[in-house]
């Protein structure tokens, strides 16, 4: 029978703005928009899965010749260089121009129960363009479960 282990959320910026933001996604530089630590004993046994989602809003201006392309990667750590759990590219037209907003889904299967009893997700936007706008939401949950 599956228990669940711990459910948490992230919430960075918690209300989207229809207004050009004032922060923006420096490009093709990691930016962190959401982490979680779900509490998980060392001694858990079982196959612990873990699943994930979450929110990003990007605005894209109207100067934008080429269309606009948006990186979300999620990994288990805290570092963008820690072990990939799941990474999408969402590509926009560059007429569709003001506040969009992105979501993901993504699993991570047969996870080793950390040592320290915290198993860490991060979620990070890479603007792969220039001119990409930060307005918000931006949130991260995770569920961890196990047999």
């Amino acid at each position: 029978m599956t228990q669940l282990l711990d459910a948490r959320t992230s919430t960075n910026i918690t209300l989207a703005t229809p207004l050009f933001p004032v922060d923006s996604f420096l490009f093709q530089n990691p930016t962190l928009v959401g982490q979680i630590g779900l509490n998980v004993a060392a001694d858990t046994e079982g196959v612990i899965r873990v699943k994930l989602e979450g929110q990003i809003g990007v605005f894209i201006v109207a100067e934008n010749a080429f269309s606009p392309v948006m990186q979300i990667t999620i990994v288990r750590g805290d570092q963008p260089t820690d072990p990939l759990v799941s990474t999408t590219f969402v590509q926009f037209l560059p007429a569709e121009v003001g506040p969009k907003s992105i979501a993901i889904e993504a699993a991570d299967f047969n996870v080793q129960a950390p040592e320290s009893g915290v198993l860490v997700y991060t979620m990070y936007a890479t603007s792969q363009s220039e001119d990409m706008g930060r307005p918000g939401p931006e949130c991260l949950t995770g569920v961890a479960v196990t047999d």
